[in-house]
């Protein structure tokens, strides 16, 4: 005839199954996919913030080169209207001086033409810049403001779940204050083991253990049977404890 279950250690079955609560809800805060999202977002962050910096080196470039060019400008519009004031000053020149002067004058408005060319070439690509740059900085307040919403959900199921496991706390402790320390600490040993899945606590039923299953010979058996109802007995195969039914 089965034997009540040890009323004394009957509390470990509670305390392991809330272990598995436990256990179970703080899965479910690290396995959120709202995590793994905020992965990809952080790194598509990294990316468009690098993107940027090459965006906005490039516009410093380009406006490095047309600073450039409106320096040349100025120097050749300097140059054309001083000889233009020495050629029309009144000074006598000669026909080969002022053919010389003309040569000379167009092809310094040639170089003129051919760098102004230039400068609104540069122009383009600096509007294209700055709108690639613009874009991507529109790209990167986007990609923030949707990791800002999810990072909240995230927190708000991580707050949810801190105040499960509180309370599942106050209920382990409540219970694990009636055993022995000595079971207490066997326990929590066994469960942590590798292999144990977290069960470190299982019942006798019927000469068997309910985890590994493992069929107790009848004198080892009858030897647990008659153990005081708070000793620690544990299975010969797994080691777990053994509550008596």
């Amino acid at each position: 005839m089965p034997l009540p279950i040890s009323s004394s250690l009957s509390s470990l079955l509670e305390i392991q199954e809330l272990d598995f609560a436990a256990t179970a809800a703080q899965k479910r805060s690290d396995s959120l996919p709202e995590r793994n999202l905020l992965i990809k977002l952080s790194a598509r962050i990294t990316r468009s913030r690098a993107e940027l910096a090459a965006a906005q080196a490039e516009q410093k470039q380009i406006e490095k080169e047309e600073e450039a060019l409106g320096a040349s400008v100025a120097e050749l519009n300097s140059a054309i209207e001083a000889a233009d004031v020495e050629r029309y000053s009144g000074k006598r020149i000669d026909r080969d001086e002022a053919s010389e002067h003309d040569t000379e004058q167009a092809k310094r408005r040639g170089e003129k033409a051919a760098i102004e060319e230039k400068e609104m070439e540069l122009l383009e690509s600096m509007e294209a810049a700055e709108d690639k740059a613009a874009k991507i900085d529109a790209e990167i307040k986007e990609i923030h403001a949707e990791g800002v919403s999810v990072q909240s959900g995230v927190r708000a199921v991580e707050a949810e779940v801190a105040a499960e496991l509180e309370e599942i706390a106050k209920k382990r402790m409540a219970l694990a204050t009636g055993l022995p320390g000595e079971i207490m600490a066997a326990y929590d040993r066994v469960r942590a083991q590798k292999g144990k899945a977290g069960r470190g606590v299982t019942s006798l039923s019927e000469g068997s253990c309910g985890a590994c299953s493992i069929k107790l010979p009848s004198l080892e058996f009858t030897r647990m049977r008659d153990e005081p109802a708070d000793a620690l007995i544990q299975c010969p195969q797994c080691r777990r404890l053994l509550i008596r039914e």
